[in-house]
């Protein structure tokens, strides 16, 4: 996610309703809206097998687009990596599809947000897969029971940046990102993957 993406996040968070499904993030409704004419024309036509699959904003796109495909014939499988929380409950629990896998590397924070406020609820659809810091593969979490994962190794934002200010604050973060931040980068979801693979 770059910096305007994380706007999207953050401005556009309140929800609206989603084909009838429930409630969407208003953001990425959005930004589904503006591809979704062109992809539903691809498709029209199409005899092929159709896999969806996006990390990060694209991952958002994907959950939405997989609510709307996921019965069309040719539909094969869903995969996202690093997804943000898309849809209300009743968004989430109207996805009837035993195909839709969620990747989730280590404590990658972009899948907690965006948060619960009020009677605003969000969550993720799917059979989720969280790779741990050891590089094992964990199937089948909860939501409930990755974030307290994440909670437990990730040490929070908050001691990060106060030894950042008061250690080495000349020191550019870049050079040492926390595990929340860097695990969310597409290549470290690759290298995580590609590790579990040699391990098979």
């Amino acid at each position: 996610m770059n910096y305007d993406d994380i706007a999207l996040v953050v401005v556009d968070a309140y929800q609206s309703s989603f084909s009838d499904k429930g409630k969407a993030h208003s953001g990425f409704k959005k930004a589904y809206l503006n591809i979704s004419k062109k992809l539903h024309k691809c498709l029209i036509d199409n005899s092929l097998p159709i896999f969806i699959t996006g990390h990060s904003l694209g991952a958002a796109l994907t959950t939405l687009a997989t609510s709307e495909l996921y019965d069309n014939e040719n539909f094969d499988s869903c995969y996202t990596f690093g997804s943000p929380r898309t849809g209300d409950p009743e968004f989430i629990n109207s996805i009837k599809c035993g195909r839709i896998y969620r990747v989730v590397n280590n404590c990658d924070v972009i899948t907690t947000v965006p948060i619960d406020f009020a009677r605003i609820k969000y969550g993720h659809i799917g059979s989720s897969y969280l790779i741990d810091d050891h590089d094992d593969l964990l199937k089948d979490m909860s939501e409930d029971e990755i974030y307290a994962y994440q909670k437990s190794k990730s040490g929070g934002l908050k001691k990060y940046a106060v030894s950042k200010i008061f250690n080495d604050g000349s020191k550019s973060i870049k050079d040492d990102l926390p595990a929340f931040l860097a695990d969310h980068a597409p290549i470290n979801y690759v290298l995580g993957l590609q590790k579990l693979i040699k391990g098979y």
